[in-house]
């Protein structure tokens, strides 16, 4: 008995061949199983196909969290850049610290759906904290400002 691997030309040009050449007899059950396995050959294929279809969905799916992902990182590290550089102005600076926390306050509102609605409140905490402080400035109070950054670390970390 011949064993070989159904290939849909080259079982196409065995059963060619052996017709042209008489030299494999063609029965009823020879061409029934080569048939099957046509048939079968056919099948996986399409499954396989089914499958690269569905894996470059996922890939792609995978691809696009990756990059909202990095994008989350940079825009949440931007922010908290700023929210530290807040505690450094001075009782004389307050028309800068107005400044930097408009510009603040617009920079989380344009990025608003990369980060949680937990960041948010840290975010709207912190920007009210310092809008407090630049209207009176005795409302300093460093310790509290070191507490709501290390909650924006725990959040952002967790």
């Amino acid at each position: 008995m011949m064993n070989f691997v159904l290939d849909t030309p080259l079982a196409l040009d065995i059963v060619d061949n052996a017709v042209q050449n008489q030299s494999l007899p063609i029965t009823n059950n020879t061409l029934v199983w080569l048939g099957i396995g046509l048939i079968v050959n056919i099948i996986i294929t399409g499954l396989n196909f089914c499958f690269q279809i569905k894996l470059k969905k996922q890939d792609s799916i995978i691809d696009k969290q990756r990059l909202i992902n990095t994008q989350r990182v940079e825009i949440e590290s931007n922010i908290y850049n700023k929210l530290s550089h807040l505690s450094s102005f001075q009782k004389n600076e307050s028309h800068s610290l107005l400044d930097a926390i408009e510009e603040l306050q617009t920079y989380v509102n344009a990025n608003h759906l990369y980060f949680s609605d937990k960041l948010n409140v840290v975010y709207t905490d912190i920007i009210d904290y310092y809008s407090k402080v630049c209207v009176n400035f005795k409302k300093k109070d460093l310790n509290k400002e070191t507490r709501m950054l290390k909650k924006y670390k725990r959040i952002f970390n967790g």
